[in-house]
């Protein structure tokens, strides 16, 4: 978690009981060594696959499709993926779409009872703006996106477009408040669907428009305008949000309503 060192402090020693504290601490330790185990040993590991496989494809792989195309089987096996394309998707995208499923709540239950730190939302909101600062102090080279990784984003973009950009750290996921008298909730902008739903319903509330995709996030829909679901009663989920604080280039913090 990207937050001051003071701030980082009172989330370990503060948040929770003893033995939330000693699971956060051991979180953390083994995280700071898998990031060091994967700077040292696996980037490089994954650098020299990828070379590697470039190398073979160039040499072998492209070579064998090219020939592939001029023999009289490919048209017969392009029909016979795209006629039994169903058989492909049911034992493989079913299966690591349950998987992925599975792993997201294990995370999200974990998440919630060990490392949600709500109370130090401020902090983080702080650091954002430091590292928006930092930017503009160091003349704004180079476009600015989140870090967030672009594979958890429900998007079509490439990959990589953020290797060129000043990636901003935002670590806000946490659930801060719900407000049973004024029926709203209060939220970070990384909290997802899944992460609202399950905690809203044994509660016995859901949101005014539901969305049924877990993984689009408060941030998201709100950036973009929610279209993927809408109500006939409410409108779009943007148009059910009472507020929200925004960090603005020069690194201030305003309130929208």
């Amino acid at each position: 978690m990207s937050v001051s060192s003071s701030a980082g402090a009172d989330y370990t020693k503060y948040a929770g009981s003893p033995f939330k504290r000693a699971v956060r601490w051991l979180h953390h330790l083994v995280s700071g060594a898998l990031v060091f185990v994967g700077t040292y040993t696996l980037i490089p590991a994954i650098e020299l696959h990828g070379l590697l496989f470039t190398v073979l494809a160039d040499m072998v792989l492209w070579p064998t499709l090219q020939l592939l195309l001029r023999t009289p089987v490919y048209p017969w096996l392009v029909d016979f993926c795209v006629e039994h394309r169903g058989w492909f998707l049911a034992f493989t995208m079913v299966p690591l779409s349950f998987a992925h499923e599975q792993y997201s709540r294990v995370r999200n239950w974990y998440y919630r009872a060990f490392l949600a730190t709500p109370h130090l939302h401020n902090a983080r909101v702080r650091e954002v703006q430091r590292q928006v600062r930092a930017w503009n102090l160091a003349g704004r080279k180079r476009p600015m996106v989140t870090a967030r990784a672009p594979w958890l984003a429900v998007s079509v973009r490439v990959e990589s477009y953020k290797d060129s950009c000043e990636q901003i750290r935002v670590d806000l996921q946490n659930i801060l408040e719900v407000n049973t008298e004024r029926m709203t909730v209060r939220c970070e902008p990384l909290v997802n669907m899944g992460q609202i739903t399950h905690h809203l319903i044994p509660m016995g509330y859901s949101l005014a428009v539901m969305i049924e995709m877990d993984d689009l996030t408060v941030g998201g829909l709100l950036m973009g305008v929610g279209v993927e679901v809408s109500s006939h009663m409410h409108g779009f989920l943007s148009e059910t949000v009472h507020a929200c604080e925004v960090v603005l280039g020069d690194g201030s913090l305003v309130r929208c309503s």
